[in-house]
């Protein structure tokens, strides 16, 4: 029985029990020792780089482990430093930096491309005359992996885009009719503009309680639901330049003042006191 510390060559009876089996066993070795072609490798680590940098590297162990003439596997070693592939066309990109245990394919170069880098776009000369080896190899991420919780889904059957996170239960989808919605689970949305922010469409619906927190202007037209009055309850409508509205105004349980008279506890002077009702207020006063 062999040792366990034995390694046995793939060298059989017939390898050179012939001119032509030993040359065939010879080429054989030659380019499986020296030719490299495409990996099924697993993630180690990798650079973070996020939106601020650019595609980075990874470290890379292959999936597929080789094996002796004694059938004994030989643990693969690991590539500490492979270019890995990201989604870009010049300055726009998709960031999804690899993560450890990620399933990747490495693919090694014909030749020595280690003068290659980010940010170079003229040829270079090889860095040495090695051909299809390990330390030339590329990352293309992104096989067999597990079930995302982050995703950007492009419906070739729908035609539909949605972008969504399963933890937050957030989904944003443009539909192929034109529609577009966001949806969120028990979260907030929070718009930030440092100027001005426009909405244009020819109906805008709220659909909840709303609370301005600054300065309201209406340069249109105010009523209520059908055209009817408009209704302001428990609050204080404050318009500087003036308010105009032809569907009538009902206030139940504020206060309404105009011009410093305030409408439910006013008097009138010159008026005798007695079971009789003022007339209709004069135009103007």
């Amino acid at each position: 029985m062999a040792d366990d510390k034995t390694v046995k060559g793939s060298r059989r009876l017939t390898s050179a029990n012939t001119e032509a089996n030993a040359i065939a066993f010879f080429v054989d070795q030659q380019i499986k020792a020296t030719v490299n072609t495409a990996e099924v490798m697993s993630i180690g680590s990798a650079d973070q780089n996020g939106t601020d940098g650019a595609g980075g590297y990874a470290s890379a162990t292959p999936l597929v482990c080789q094996t002796d003439a004694f059938d004994k596997t030989i643990p693969p070693a690991s590539l500490a430093k492979l270019p890995f592939f990201r989604p870009q066309a010049g300055k726009a990109a998709i960031v999804m930096d690899p993560q450890p245990g990620d399933k990747a394919v490495a693919v090694f170069m014909k030749r020595d491309s280690s003068g290659v880098a980010s940010g170079k776009d003229t040829p270079v000369q090889p860095g040495s005359f090695r051909s299809f080896d390990q330390a030339d190899g590329y990352l293309i991420n992104g096989f067999l992996g597990e079930a995302p919780e982050i995703w950007l889904h492009l419906n070739p059957v729908s035609g539909d885009i949605s972008l969504s996170t399963k933890a937050a239960k957030v989904e944003i989808s443009c539909r192929e009719s034109g529609d577009m919605e966001i949806k969120t689970g028990s979260g907030n949305i929070t718009i930030t503009c440092t100027e001005k922010a426009t909405v244009k469409a020819q109906e805008i619906i709220l659909d909840g309680n709303v609370r301005v927190t600054g300065n309201h202007s209406v340069e249109g037209k105010s009523h209520g639901k059908g055209g009817g009055a408009a209704v302001f309850s428990n609050g204080i409508v404050n318009q500087a330049g003036g308010f105009a509205n032809t569907g009538g105004i009902t206030n139940t349980g504020g206060i309404t003042t105009s011009n410093g008279v305030t409408a439910e506890t006013h008097t009138h002077t010159g008026v005798l006191p007695g079971g009789g009702n003022t007339g209709s207020p004069n135009a103007g006063t």
